[in-house]
């Protein structure tokens, strides 16, 4: 059970103020001490009581309290005994102040369970948030390696490509180099073949001359001398 704080505050200030004074039961409002009906008719009640009027008691009761649950703070207000006088303005100022006491107990206490609550509440807010700056410098750390790996990896792409430009530069130097390198050959070929058949003609010319009535149309540069014969190779 919980009761204002502004409720708390406004009762110690009406005590302060009627501290010397002899309090009016009709100053302090029935609901805060469940009182079934106002103090003015409980008073009378009273007085009707003590002048032996039984009309006014039926029960023999020499003081009674409403126990309405329905209204506001009645649990925490104990029922007069039987035995004992009735209460006066002291003892109301008393009672009340005594009620507020309590009641500021009660709210001590909730205010502490909830300052418990409060601490364990931040204590688990701090715990989650280490958790969650765990968490990002290890994402930060990953990124970062990715990071780092991406440009590797971009590094050694543009490497690679450059190296297979490079590569198919030199090869189409290699095949330029080999064309010219076979055309240069097939052309040596040539002027070979026309030199030695060049050479052979002029031989025979000079065996002409030297021997005018020899048949030398069975010669051939491409065949050759056999057992004194002239035979293909």
């Amino acid at each position: 059970m919980s009761i204002a704080r502004k409720e708390i505050v406004g009762g110690l200030k009406e005590l302060q103020s009627q501290e010397n004074v002899r309090p009016d039961p009709r100053a302090f409002p029935s609901h805060l001490f469940g009182f079934s009906h106002p103090l003015k008719r409980r008073r009378l009640g009273i007085d009707e009581v003590a002048s032996g009027n039984p009309a006014a008691n039926p029960t023999g009761s020499r003081h009674s309290v409403s126990h309405d649950r329905n209204k506001p703070l009645q649990e925490k207000l104990p029922s007069q005994p039987a035995d004992q006088a009735p209460p006066t303005g002291e003892t109301n100022i008393s009672n009340k102040f005594e009620f507020l006491i309590r009641a500021a107990k009660a709210q001590t206490g909730v205010l502490s369970e909830s300052q418990k609550e409060l601490v364990i509440a931040n204590k688990r807010i701090a715990d989650l948030t280490k958790q969650l700056d765990y968490a990002r410098e290890e994402c930060d750390s990953h990124y970062a390696k990715l990071n780092l790996t991406s440009k590797d990896y971009e590094k050694c792409r543009k490497k690679s490509l450059e190296d297979k430009l490079e590569w198919e530069a030199q090869e189409k130097d290699l095949k330029r180099e080999k064309s010219e390198l076979s055309s240069a050959l097939e052309e040596a070929k040539d002027e070979i073949a026309r030199s030695f058949m060049k050479g052979f003609h002029r031989a025979i010319e000079q065996v002409n001359i030297l021997f005018p009535n020899t048949d030398l149309s069975v010669v051939d540069p491409l065949k050759i001398a056999v057992d004194g014969k002239i035979v293909a190779e």
